[in-house]
Parts: C-alpha cells; sequence; structure tokens
C-alpha cells in the first residue's frame, strides 16, 4: 500500500514557503583560494598554530569513544564564571536558540524579535508554530537602530513568551547598551517573558548581561566557539541561565550535546582565553584600520560591533565587486532596506586587508 505522505506531515511544513537548504543537493560555491570574508568566520593563523598541536593529540584518541562531557562542562563554567548547573552544552549557538525553542515555546506563542536578524530565528518560529513580532531596523543618516520603545511596548501590551535579541546584532551588527538592556529584562520580568540574549560575538563587543544573570531568572545568554575562537567548524555553543531553566533545557537534549571530539577538545581549548582575546585586539584593530582608510577614500561606512564591517562602495560599486570578487569572498550587497548598498567583510588581519584596499584604490 502507498503511504500518502502528505497525511503524515505536521501542517506547518508543507508550505511552499517553509525552506531549508538540503546539503546533498548544493555544491559548495566557495573558492577556498580566494581570502573568504563571507561568512564571518574567524581565520586567525596565530590561533589556528596553536590549536594544531592540541587537534593532533587528541583526534585519533576521540575518534572512537562516546563522549565524555562533564570536563567540557566544567571547562566552560570556568571560562564563565558561573557555576556548572547553569550551563547547557549545544551545537553552536543555533543548536541553543532550537534547545531554547523547545523547551519553552509552544504552538501560537508570540515571539518578539528584531528584523533583520540571525535568521534561524524565524526559522525556529515556523517550526514550533509561533507567532513573530517583528521590531524593525531603520537606517536614518548612515546610522542604523530600531525604535526600542516600540520594542518595550510590545512586551508591555503583549503576552510574549519569548525575546531574541543578539547583542551586537547580525547582519547590522548594532548593540543595546547595558542600560537598556536591562529595561528590556525588567519588563519581561513583569510579564514572566524569558529573554534570549545571543551573545555570539562576544568578545569583540566586551560588554555582557552576564552581570544580570543573578537578578533576572528569566535571562539567557547564548554564547559559541564559532567567532571569536575561530572554531566555526567544531559546532559548539552554550547557554548561561539560572539553574532552573538549564534544568528543563536538559529534558529536551539529545544523548550527548557535541561530539567526542569537541568535548575532548574544549578543555584544553579554553586555557587559551588569553590568546583569543588577543586575536580579538588584533583583528578589531583592523577593522578600525581599514574602516578608516575607506572613509578616506569618501566612501560610507559603518559602525559595527561584530567580527564584520560594512561599507557602501556607491557609484563605483559594480567595477569594484566586478575586481574584488575574483580575489576575495566577501557579502556584496544586503536584500534588507536598511543594509541596502552595503557590502560586509568579515575580519582579517591588516595585510590582508591592505591588498583590499589596494585594489579597491585603483579601481574607483
Amino acid at each position: 500500500m502507498k503511504l500518502k505522505m502528505k497525511k503524515q506531515i505536521k501542517k506547518h511544513l508543507l508550505s511552499e514557503n517553509f525552506f531549508r537548504p538540503n546539503w546533498h543537493e548544493i555544491k559548495t560555491d566557495r573558492d577556498l583560494k580566494k581570502l573568504c570574508l563571507d561568512r564571518n568566520e574567524n581565520h586567525d593563523e596565530k590561533l589556528k598554530k596553536i590549536y594544531k598541536k592540541i587537534f593532533d593529540k587528541f583526534f585519533f584518541k576521540s575518534s572512537s569513544y562516546y563522549p565524555n562531557l562533564h570536563n567540557c562542562y566544567k571547562a566552560i563554567a570556568k571560562l564563565n564564571k558561573v557555576p556548572i548547573n547553569h550551563i547547557f552544552i549545544g551545537a553552536g549557538s543555533d543548536g541553543i536558540i532550537r534547545s531554547v525553542f523547545e523547551t519553552f515555546v509552544n504552538k501560537g506563542d508570540l515571539i518578539l524579535k528584531t528584523s533583520p536578524t540571525f535568521k534561524m530565528y524565524e526559522v525556529y518560529s515556523k517550526i514550533y508554530q509561533a507567532k513573530s513580532i517583528n521590531i524593525k531596523y531603520i537606517n536614518k543618516k548612515n546610522q542604523i537602530f530600531f525604535d526600542f520603545e516600540q520594542l518595550i511596548q510590545s512586551i508591555k501590551n503583549n503576552k510574549i513568551k519569548l525575546v531574541c535579541l543578539p547583542n551586537p546584532d547580525s547582519p547590522s551588527g548594532t548593540i543595546v547598551s547595558k542600560n537598556k538592556i536591562e529595561i528590556i529584562l525588567k519588563e519581561a520580568k513583569k510579564k514572566n517573558t524569558i529573554v534570549l540574549i545571543d551573545e555570539a560575538y562576544f568578545p569583540f563587543y566586551n560588554v555582557s548581561s552576564i552581570q544580570f544573570l543573578k537578578k533576572y531568572k528569566n535571562l539567557i545568554i547564548c554564547r559559541t566557539f564559532a567567532k571569536a575562537w575561530g572554531l566555526a567548524g567544531l559546532r559548539v555553543g552554550y547557554a548561561i541561565a539560572n539553574q532552573e531553566i538549564i534544568k528543563y533545557m536538559n529534558k529536551i537534549k539529545p544523548m550527548y550535546e557535541v561530539n567526542t571530539f569537541a568535548a575532548h577538545l574544549i578543555p584544553h581549548l579554553v586555557v587559551k582565553n588569553k590568546n583569543v582575546i588577543n586575536s580579538v585586539k588584533s583583528l578589531n584593530h583592523s577593522k578600525n584600520f581599514f574602516l578608516k582608510n575607506l572613509e578616506e577614500m569618501g566612501f560610507k561606512t559603518l559602525k559595527s560591533y561584530g567580527n564584520f564591517c560594512h561599507v557602501n562602495f556607491g557609484h563605483h560599486s559594480d567595477r569594484i565587486h566586478r575586481i574584488l570578487r575574483k580575489q576575495v569572498l566577501y557579502k556584496e550587497n544586503f536584500s534588507e532596506k536598511c543594509l541596502s548598498g552595503y557590502s560586509r567583510f568579515s575580519l582579517t588581519n591588516i595585510n590582508n586587508f591592505k591588498k583590499i584596499l589596494n585594489i579597491i584604490s585603483k579601481n574607483y
């Protein structure tokens, strides 16, 4: 008997607007011989050299065993100076966000988020059949921001289950100040609303909401080893929250949160935190150098707090893109209105930025 599959599938997954990429159908178009500055990764060569010794030592030893995660939890807790039962580990910040939705969000719940933002917030809203209230970013006089009062009123006037706020946000690179974060937490607490502060780009922006954890039990902080640590391929992220929130998130975790390789490596990597801080300082210095030179050429740039920066090449765009794309992978343009006309470059060292500036200077 032929199974009528559509009758077996959850109805909301049948929508043609609900699309996720199938990697078995998609061939990568990334030419790794080029300078890859298109996905907000960290390719710091100094970090790679430090990691290589650790990777070589533990790869074969780790591959045939199931993961032992206690030391991984212990190391991350120590890194963040919080109790071990305040940590939840997952497959990147993406996995952490999904776990938050799976634990707390029911069909029909309201999610409050910015727009544009990390795309997975909208994806998980659809998967778990939540409804979204979007606070839109606008670009006014070359500054990107959202209406903070509108966000607060949305919390006050609606039964919001979850507020999702990356800080810095992506793709805009904008931030919300500590004072405003606390206002959000205070209003959300009154309404029994959970607030997820996504700190994926910490410490490129080194101001954290971790200080609010004791006062606001409705706060979840999400972090990753993908950005500053330069370990995007390792797929390790973690949540920091109060013990009760972590207890319920633990109820929906898989048998093992991450693979053995990651679980074995993390305790040996976190002791290299000073090297990561130095790498971040160096990359932020490179960003300032790059933007300063672009501005001196007459191009508009945006203030950004992530590991990326934006530039608007104006009427020179077509020519500059045509030449640059032969050697560099980067985000050439955005469909989002607030970023229309801007290109985004992930951070790299000064020498690489000098090469890019040299190409630009000869073609505008």
